[in-house]
């Protein structure tokens, strides 16, 4: 504390505190609009982050996640729940849709 000019001043030194990532930052990928989603019956991925756990998972952009860790997931909404609910360093099924293919992954949340 200093006093200036009959008040008293704070002065904070220690670094600036962040606020957890959302849960989505989790994965390191975006998703595309909720109207998009809806269409492709699943999560559409419009972006996944390089070296992020849903890129080293095989996750690509345009995919269509379907299930995550065992529970349907058909909107963004649905994914985020899912993902708040898992403990980090969990190892999770991903099952999800490339072009015609159902595809089966599995990924550890960080």
């Amino acid at each position: 504390m200093a006093a200036v000019g009959g008040g008293i001043l704070l002065l904070h030194t220690g670094p600036p505190k962040t606020p957890p990532a959302p849960p989505r930052d989790r994965l390191g990928i975006l998703s595309a609009p909720p109207e998009a989603s809806a269409r492709a019956g699943g999560v559409l991925i419009s972006k996944v982050r390089r070296g992020g756990p849903a890129s080293s998972a095989g996750l690509m952009t345009g995919d269509v996640v379907v299930e995550f860790a065992g529970e349907r997931t058909q909107r963004r909404e649905d994914l985020l729940r899912v993902i708040a609910a898992t403990p980090p360093g969990s190892f999770v099924p991903i099952s999800y849709r490339r072009r015609d293919e159902t595809l089966l992954t599995v990924m550890r949340l960080p």
